[in-house]
């Protein structure tokens, strides 16, 4: 391999990095828009900035499809560790235990309000689900060993036709049918995961033939998520007139929504064959990508993620109303308290962990 193609890669990686950098920043807006009250339902009037904002909703719900896949992508080949689970199982009990023992000390959460489901919603936050992502996340990662293994041994015709099964099933059924099924989670599950898996691990054995290019991700991350926000107002627009299909206004923006799974499988290849020149840059983002999963911890913990709101100002008079600079000011400072703090904790582990060698 020449010394260009080397550079190539590490520069493919950095945007890769760059990718999980922006997917975080993706899930902060969709927290932003949702808990901040930002977003009123499509079924009633819109203004301009309404409009605008659903719009944003739609090229940002891909993050947490994205955020799997590039997971997938890498673990196919790296496999499972017991020391990585270890920490993962770790950093969500650190920050699931230590904000609300924080808020106790500063005055800011009572213990005489909580009760014992609180207690073990605290302790337990795989089994209790404080986090949905981090529980499907990590029920995801106690199978890897099982699917990294069981891709390989599948022919690559085999291992296409049980995704194509898959996504039927779980993905195209709900996008077209006009009820919703028993079995639609919505994508807030570890079954959807899995799916994610399989498809990052058929991209990673196999590549793909239409996506050999950044610019065919670019169009196809904009075609599906341009088609979430029409058909969301398509659906609307027929809710609205003849009364039936409500809960349907909202499916375009399920994370298994086919327009979902479309636009994120774009934005992911756009980032995989992006050329990032290796640099100051290339070398910060993979310096704070690490830190990711730690700002989505802090900033969705239980006991803050209605407060966080608050604090930056954001009110009812919000409702239908983005604000492009408090908007792009608020996810840039969470972003970057969320990887400072998380910083300090990996600082922390590393510590527990340099002490228990030595005393084993």
């Amino acid at each position: 391999m020449s010394v260009t193609k080397q550079n190539g890669k590490a520069a493919r990686q950095a945007g890769i990095e760059l990718l999980r950098c922006i997917a975080m920043l993706m899930v902060i807006t969709l927290h932003y828009l949702d808990k901040g009250g930002v977003l009123i339902p499509l079924s009633q009037k819109q203004s301009p900035a309404g409009y605008a904002a659903w719009l944003l909703e739609a090229f940002c719900i891909v993050a947490v499809n994205v955020y799997v896949l590039v997971s997938g992508y890498f673990l196919t080949e790296s496999g499972f560790k017991l020391k990585r689970f270890i920490v993962l199982a770790g950093q969500i009990l650190f920050y699931s235990l230590l904000i609300p023992l924080a808020l106790i000390l500063c005055g800011k959460l009572s213990v005489s309000e909580l009760t014992l489901y609180d207690f073990l919603f605290y302790l337990l936050p795989v089994q209790m689900k404080h986090y949905w992502f981090g529980t499907a996340y990590i029920l995801m990662y106690l199978f890897v060993p099982v699917l990294s293994a069981g891709v390989k041994q599948l022919s690559e015709k085999q291992l296409r036709g049980m995704i194509c099964l898959l996504i039927l099933v779980f993905s195209v059924a709900k996008s077209v049918l006009p009820f919703q099924l028993a079995i639609d989670n919505e994508g807030y599950d570890v079954v959807w995961f899995l799916c994610l898996f399989l498809i990052a691990a058929y991209f990673r054995l196999y590549g793909c033939n239409g996506m050999k290019k950044s610019g065919r991700g670019w169009l196809l991350y904009a075609a599906g998520s341009c088609g979430i926000f029409l058909l969301s107002l398509l659906i609307a627009y027929f809710s609205n007139r003849f009364g039936k299909f409500a809960y349907f206004i909202g499916s375009p923006y399920h994370y298994n929504h086919i327009l979902c799974l479309l636009a994120a499988v774009g934005l992911f290849f756009a980032f995989l064959h992006w050329d990032i020149p290796e640099g100051l840059f290339a070398k910060v983002v993979r310096r704070i990508a690490p830190y990711t999963f730690g700002v989505y911890l802090l900033h969705e913990n239980a006991a803050v993620k209605f407060l966080w709101p608050e604090l930056m100002g954001m009110s009812e008079s919000m409702a239908g109303n983005l604000s492009p600079l408090h908007w792009i000011r608020t996810i840039l400072l969470i972003f970057t308290v969320g990887i400072f703090v998380d910083f300090g904790r990996s600082l922390l582990f590393a510590g527990i962990g340099k002490l228990f060698v030595r005393r084993k």
